[in-house]
Order: structure tokens, then C-alpha cells, then sequence
């Protein structure tokens, strides 16, 4: 299965009951990811640092939890098992340069679990 993929966000709606990640998730980023989803026709999973790859449907309660990178290796295999249980093969991944504050944790989780699970791997850096 091939999958566009995209970090979490900081920005969140605080309801206190479970929402799917596509509606917990706030920004503009992820309402262009929800869109380009069904412009493609291809499911949107986010990359988060508590949940590992997770599909925008999946129920999720709030939560406030940036990835560092002491826990890249931790989510690298939470990812490495979700890749494989979903059978993806390939991550178009959309992310704002790693050079942004904070992103460079994402971004080595995603590629070292695409290498691990042999899953590839394509990325597209937005403004």
C-alpha cells in the first residue's frame, strides 16, 4: 500500500473525548494533507511521537508530546511494526525542511524506519 504521510502538529483541538487524528490535528498543513488524500486517493498517516504512524481516521485523545531524539529509536520501531502490520511499501512524506526547529527527530524516524522495513521512501519538503 502506498501512503502520504505527514508529522503531527502542535496545534490541536482540546476536546477532551477521542477525534480522529485528521480532525485532532489543526493547521494548515494537515487540512492540505486531508485534501491531497482524496485529491490522490491515497490514505494520510501521521507521523506522531506518542502514537508512531498512525492513520488519519484513528481515534486519538489529546495529548502533548513533541519527538526527540532520544525517542527517535523507540518510535523507529513502534513505526518499523506499524509499516509492516499495514502492509505500506511506499511513504510520500510531506514535512517543512528538517532544518525547522523540531523536525529533524521526524524525519530520522520516518527514513530509518523505511530503511529497516525496506519501505520506499519519497520526500517532499513544504515552504
Amino acid at each position: 500500500m502506498e501512503i502520504l504521510c505527514t508529522i503531527c502538529s502542535k496545534k490541536k483541538d482540546d476536546s477532551n473525548k477521542p477525534l480522529p487524528a485528521s480532525k485532532r490535528y489543526k493547521g494548515t498543513r494537515i487540512a492540505t494533507m486531508v485534501e491531497m488524500s482524496k485529491n490522490k486517493g491515497l490514505p494520510l498517516y501521521f507521523l506522531s511521537g506518542k502514537f508512531g504512524l498512525i492513520d488519519s481516521n484513528t481515534l486519538i485523545p489529546y495529548y502533548d508530546k513533541l519527538l526527540i531524539e532520544q525517542l527517535v529509536d523507540n518510535v523507529v520501531k513502534k513505526v518499523t511494526r506499524q509499516i509492516h502490520d499495514n502492509e505500506i511499501n511506499k511513504v510520500f512524506f510531506y514535512a517543512k525542511p528538517k532544518t525547522v526547529s523540531n523536525r529533524k527527530p521526524y524525519y530520522d524516524a520516518i527514513t530509518k524506519a523505511c530503511e529497516v522495513t525496506n519501505t520506499h521512501l519519497q520526500i517532499e519538503t513544504l515552504g
